[in-house]
């Protein structure tokens, strides 16, 4: 529950990000006529466009690494399920350090150069809290010593690459929407082609799931399709991996699902099938 409450946070956080951020970083610049400024000076279109977008997404992807990197020292100290689980000292002390540092340089440069004080945070606390999620994967919790790989979980940072990837996705469309609609218009075309990318498996998905289970009902009854076994491998948190294996109906060799189409059966699978993400 903890990782699949960690990981729904940080790509709420990332999404969230990506649809106002990258949704005012070009409409400001278009309604304040500053665009017309740049490119009537030696600079095209796309340059600006791709500026625009390294940009934005350089600074959404360093927030959301950095709401990543937290829950990574968060998943370090594990729930307190009962008294006996310890608390992760490393995480608690490097973690208040990265912390301290961060702040203390932001109000330090704010005071006495003029620095932003948010962007100086994240960008000082970013790396300050990466070095102490790195110290504290060398450590138990109580500062006994353990190999780094030990307490690093490789799946997990696989599904927040994910993650980063997705939110520049977001961030792309939503500069690309703004170059048209205002700040607005952007702000409710984003949200919208959003939720309609998360529904998309249970709204084209599973009709097209019940249209292939259609048409092989339909092969079933002219005994042209097969059974074969299908084993999936999963290995639980405690380390245990069980086997599952399951029959799967597939069609005869040489023979095609579609050709038992009726209607028009095969137009809304072809349209479900475009609206997939499968």
């Amino acid at each position: 529950m903890l990782l699949d409450l960690g990981l729904a946070t940080i790509f709420m956080i990332g999404m969230f990000l990506a649809i106002f951020v990258s949704s005012n970083v070009l409409g400001r610049e278009i309604h304040n006529k500053t665009t017309l400024t740049v490119v009537s000076k030696p600079v095209g279109r796309p340059q600006f466009l791709i500026g625009k977008f390294i940009g934005a997404s350089s600074a959404i992807c360093l927030a959301t690494f950095y709401v990543a990197i937290v829950f990574g020292l968060v998943e370090l100290q594990e729930v307190f399920q009962t008294v006996r689980v310890p608390i992760h000292l490393p995480v608690v002390l490097f973690g208040f350090l990265a912390f301290v540092i961060g702040t203390g340089t932001a109000v330090w440069c704010n005071y006495f150069y003029g620095f932003v004080f948010s962007s100086t945070w994240i960008c000082v606390t970013t790396p300050c809290i990466v070095l102490a999620y790195l110290l504290s994967l060398n450590f138990g919790p109580d500062f006994s010593s353990q190999p780094m790989l030990s307490a690093l979980k490789v799946d997990l940072w696989k599904a927040i690459f994910a993650i980063m990837v997705s939110v520049v996705m977001l961030a792309s469309i939503a500069i690309a929407v703004s170059t048209r609609l205002n700040q607005l218009g952007t702000l409710l075309a984003t949200i919208i082609i959003f939720f309609i990318g998360m529904m998309s498996d249970a709204w084209f998905g599973k009709p097209m799931y019940n249209i292939e289970e259609l048409w092989l009902d339909r092969a079933a009854i002219e005994g042209q399709v097969e059974l074969v076994e299908e084993t999936r491998v999963m290995q639980k948190t405690n380390g245990d991996v069980e086997e599952v294996v399951t029959e799967v109906r597939i069609p005869s060799s040489g023979v095609s699902l579609s050709s038992f189409a009726t209607g028009y059966e095969y137009p809304i699978w072809t349209a479900c099938k475009i609206g997939s993400p499968k």
